[in-house]
C-alpha cells in the first residue's frame, strides 16, 4: 500500500531525513517526497498557489499546466529575470528545481533564485541558449536586482554544450544549498544525489548577505523572442 502524501504545516520540525524521499518500491527523483515542506510545489494545482510573489512581473506569466509551472517572459533587449519567489528564514537549507528551457531565444534563459530581501541582490544559477539559440550552456550569475547583472560568476564552457532538440534543452536539476556561511551552486543532468556537481560556491557575506528568498525564473535576453521554461518541481530538500 502507498504511503499518504503528506504536507506538514509551517513551524512544524520536519524530520529532514525524509526529505525529497518517494514512498514505494519505484522511486526515482522525480518521486513525490513522502514528507513536503511548506515551501514545496508540484504544480499540481489548477493554478499558481499563492505562497509564490512575483517580483519584475512585468507581462510575465506562470502558469500551472499538466503538473508544471510554465513561465514565460516577455521579450528583453537585456538582462530582465522575472521572478517568482517565497520567503525562507532558516540558519540552512538545501532548495532544488527541476527546470526545462524552450523557445529558442538567443542567450534566453532559466532557473533557480536565492536573494536577499535587505539589498535585493540575488543568485541566479540556470540553463541558458548561446548565440546559435541551438546549444545550450549553464550559468551562475550574481545580479545586483532582476535586471541588472553584477558578474557572471561561472559559466558552462565549450566542453560544457548541452545540444538542444528542436530548440529544447534538455531537463535539468538545479540546486542551491545555504549551509549557514556558504551559497553553493550545483547542477544534475539525472537528479540522483551523487551526481550534482558544484559550480561554484562563496560565503554569503562576500556580498549576496543571508540568502532570506527563494524561488525560481525566466531570464528574457531576446529583443524578439520570450524566455520560456517548464518547472515540473521546487522543492526544499534540507
Amino acid at each position: 500500500m502507498a504511503l499518504p502524501h503528506i504536507i506538514y504545516p509551517p513551524g512544524f520540525p520536519w524530520p529532514l531525513s525524509f526529505y525529497g524521499a518517494g514512498a514505494g518500491s519505484n522511486v526515482t527523483p522525480d518521486s513525490h517526497p513522502l514528507i513536503a515542506t511548506p515551501f514545496d510545489d508540484e504544480f499540481e494545482e489548477p493554478s499558481l498557489d499563492a505562497k509564490w510573489t512575483w517580483v519584475n512581473q512585468g507581462t510575465s506569466t506562470a502558469v500551472v499546466a499538466q503538473g508544471a509551472c510554465i513561465m514565460t517572459s516577455e521579450a528583453a533587449a537585456a538582462e530582465s529575470h522575472r521572478i517568482i519567489q517565497q520567503s525562507i528564514a532558516a540558519a540552512s537549507f538545501k532548495v532544488r528545481t527541476k527546470c526545462q528551457l524552450f523557445g529558442q531565444g538567443a542567450y534566453n534563459g532559466a532557473g533557480l533564485v536565492v536573494g536577499n530581501s535587505g539589498s535585493g541582490k540575488y543568485y541566479a544559477l540556470g540553463i541558458y541558449y548561446t548565440s546559435t539559440a541551438i546549444d545550450c550552456r549553464w550559468y551562475v550569475k550574481a545580479l545586483t536586482n532582476p535586471t541588472t547583472l553584477s558578474s557572471n560568476l561561472a559559466l558552462g564552457s565549450a566542453e560544457s554544450i548541452l545540444s538542444s532538440v528542436n530548440g529544447q534543452a534538455p531537463p535539468a536539476y538545479l540546486e542551491f544549498e545555504y549551509d549557514g556561511t556558504n551559497v553553493i551552486a550545483r547542477i544534475s543532468m539525472s537528479g540522483y544525489n551523487t551526481t550534482f556537481a558544484q559550480l561554484y560556491t562563496a560565503t554569503a557575506a562576500s556580498w549576496l548577505g543571508t540568502p532570506d528568498t527563494i524561488g525560481i525564473n525566466v531570464d528574457a535576453e531576446n529583443a524578439t523572442l520570450p524566455a520560456i521554461a517548464a518547472f515540473d518541481w521546487f522543492r526544499r530538500i534540507s
